[in-house]
């Protein structure tokens, strides 16, 4: 059987993180947009162990924009009121952080520095293509 869960999505909260004897457990809310429907969004609770979660707490914050790959679990409980209560949550065993709490905080000077960087990349491509425009195809 298999039991793969892949996500790309901002965190609704900031992440929380309990040690559990010697080990640590963070624990965060997934927004996941449908790209077809802007409207549709999904919420998914996660949790990672032991390092991907000490990095978590380190670099991640509300909003951030992560891909995370794991499993998902399903886990009933009873409630105060006596009724019962089941959800589906994910354990992630790797995360990657596409923007993080530095990454926010120095983006305007990453951007500028990417500008010029296009810029010559886009002359070396029209000096390429007027070096191979006399090859024929």
């Amino acid at each position: 059987m298999l039991n793969k869960y892949i996500a790309i999505g901002n965190l609704t909260t900031d992440p929380n993180v309990k040690k559990i004897k010697d080990t640590s457990l963070c624990t965060f809310s997934l927004a996941i947009n449908n790209p077809i429907k802007k409207e549709d969004v999904c919420f998914i609770d996660v949790e990672t162990w032991g390092k991907v979660a000490d990095s978590c707490e380190k670099y991640l914050s509300k909003g951030s924009k992560i891909l995370m790959e794991g499993r998902l679990k399903y886990s009933c409980w009873e409630s105060k009121d006596g009724s019962k209560k089941c959800k589906v949550s994910c354990v992630a065993d790797y995360v990657q952080f596409m923007s993080t709490k530095e990454s926010e905080a120095s983006r305007p000077a990453k951007q500028e520095a990417s500008s010029d960087s296009e810029d010559s990349s886009a002359e070396v491509d029209q000096e390429e293509e007027d070096e191979l425009s006399g090859i024929p195809f």
